[in-house]
């Protein structure tokens, strides 16, 4: 008995001496992509300094630095990694101060249209879109100094606007299913698209799915950060870029005194583009021409009375006049009214928008400052796309596979910062976001009041028609951009066929080669400013 004890003691001190050793070789880092490429000067762990430089850890006290502190500061650069070049919630071209301003606006469309349909609440996520100015300084202020103590406040933040996340996606989604009895059966149109209750209660489901797998990322990087469990740095997006996606021929463009009928002189000193992105409720996977510009909403404050205004420059759409409504004294002799196609409750998928606005915002900013010139068919895309008479987000999101890929093969600090700022801006899709918002709150300004006028809001079909189209939660809730929708599957909004007819019961939105079929082309014109008069006297 005594031999057996002695060779248990034995073998329990020689696996006590080796195990250590075993662990401390095998990597808790998924090592997809090297952490050695890096430099950061300093970084603070554990009240001490260090810098890393490719690989090799210094103290800056100049004293040995033992296996566990190795280990925390390995840990911290990882964060350092995932949260510079996989922003959570954010990128770094987000303007905070003017979403702080947009949401309060935001706010006040919530409870003017509460006030008096107390029923319908949560129309927006408010909670969750103030939280990230939170993360943003947050951010800002661990980038600057690293450290554990500032990745822990960073940390905070994002465990904060995740819990929002889910609380405002939460109780949007409740208000829906309260209400899913509203919801028609069969199709729900949207200019030459259509959807279904079907395919909403789906989507719903995606957006709480999403909830959860927010949280699942913070606490993974927060693992990351306490004990190295689940560190990993993007691989994905940093590969060498894949053969070019085909792009299709420019399209006809519609002349502008048929597009911007109506449009101040002061408006069309700001028009850009046109530019080419996805427009799913036109009928097609293809990409449709906007112009961009910017709209200014008289009922707002000076300061923030700009929104981003969009037209599609291929067509024009009309809508039959509601003549047993609101628009009784819409001139008779006229059936149909000149409607601007980008209205947000027209279309449940609206992606397109902040695509758009990124598009301009970084065709405005860089066209003057290419990154690749000389650089081989990198250098020749880019010059083509910032020389293009057309630029397209598709375009601009294969170039970002290229800034992405130098990123991580360049050497030079400077070039790295600029490379990634570009990739991050093109992918992250927030720029000019406020903008994209403020339109939004533009909508419901001038549907209150026109229900002032004649009122047009009644709970009788208050879900449908109103709270669900006008939510506009494919922008609210970010569902386009990575640093929000971290679900591998999108919703799917709509049924992607196009749906024709000449029946206005079946298809109230028609084309303008319909409206030329029914009306001629002189009378178009008339229409159009009939219609731009009536809109304006809805103040």
């Amino acid at each position: 008995m005594k031999k057996f004890y002695l060779v248990f003691f034995l073998l329990g001190t020689i696996l006590a001496i080796i195990l250590p050793v075993v662990f401390r070789n095998l990597n808790l880092f998924d090592n997809s992509r090297s952490i050695n490429d890096i430099t950061i000067e300093k970084l603070r762990s554990g009240n001490r300094d260090y810098s890393f430089k490719k690989g090799t850890i210094t103290a800056w006290d100049n004293r040995p630095i033992n296996y566990n502190q190795k280990q925390q500061v390995k840990q911290l650069v990882y964060f350092y990694l995932l949260t510079k070049e996989d922003p959570l919630f954010i990128s770094p071209d987000l303007d905070i101060s003017g979403l702080k301003n947009a949401v309060n606006g935001l706010r006040t469309v919530e409870d003017t249209f509460t006030t008096n349909h107390s029923k319908y609440p949560h129309l927006f996520p408010t909670s969750f879109l103030s939280s990230l100015d939170t993360v943003k300084q947050a951010e800002g202020q661990f980038l600057a100094k690293p450290g554990d103590i500032s990745a822990e406040n960073l940390l905070i933040t994002y465990k904060q606007a995740a819990q929002k996340y889910q609380k405002d996606s939460s109780d949007f989604i409740k208000t829906i299913k309260n209400h899913q009895n509203e919801i028609p059966q069969g199709n729900l149109v949207f200019l030459k698209s259509v959807s279904s209750k079907k395919i909403i209660l789906s989507d719903l489901n995606l957006l709480e799915k999403n909830a959860s797998a927010l949280k699942a990322e913070v606490d993974k990087r927060a693992g990351c950060l306490s004990s190295g469990a689940g560190c990993y740095r993007p691989a994905a997006a940093f590969i060498k870029p894949a053969n070019s996606p085909i792009i299709q021929s420019p399209p006809k463009i519609l002349s502008s005194s048929l597009l911007f009928v109506g449009t101040d002189n002061e408006e069309k000193k700001t028009i850009n583009g046109p530019y080419l992105a996805t427009g799913a409720c036109f009928g097609s996977a293809e990409e449709f021409p906007y112009y961009v510009f910017k709209k200014r909403d008289f009922r707002l404050e000076a300061e923030e009375n700009t929104f981003l205004g969009l037209k599609l420059a291929s067509n024009n759409y009309f809508r039959h006049v509601a003549r047993n409504g609101w628009e009784n004294d819409f001139p008779k002799g006229y059936e149909w009214f000149w409607q601007r196609e980008t209205m947000n409750y027209l279309c449940p998928d609206l992606s397109f928008e902040p695509r758009l606005a990124t598009l301009d915002y970084f065709i405005q900013t860089y066209r003057q400052k290419p990154l690749l010139n000389g650089v081989g068919p990198a250098g020749s895309l880019e010059k083509s796309f910032f020389s293009s008479s057309m630029p397209s987000y598709q375009q601009a999101s294969y170039l970002s596979t290229y800034y992405a890929f130098f990123y991580n093969n360049v050497s030079d600090q400077d070039s790295k910062e600029k490379l990634l700022q570009r990739y991050l801006i093109i992918n992250r899709q927030l720029s000019n976001f406020p903008m994209v918002i403020k339109k939004i709150i533009y909508e419901w300004n001038w549907l209150f009041a026109a229900n002032r006028k004649s009122q047009i809001i009644n709970e009788s079909n208050l879900l449908s028609s109103f709270y669900l189209p006008r939510s506009a939660w494919s922008l609210t809730y970010l569902t386009f951009s990575p640093s929000v929708w971290r679900l591998s599957e999108k919703p799917k909004f709509i049924d992607h066929r196009q749906v024709t007819s000449n029946n206005p019961d079946d298809l109230p939105y028609w084309d303008q080669e319909q409206i030329k079929s029914y009306y001629g082309k002189q009378d178009i014109k008339t229409l159009q400013e009939l219609s731009v008069e009536y809109n304006n006297n809805i103040r």
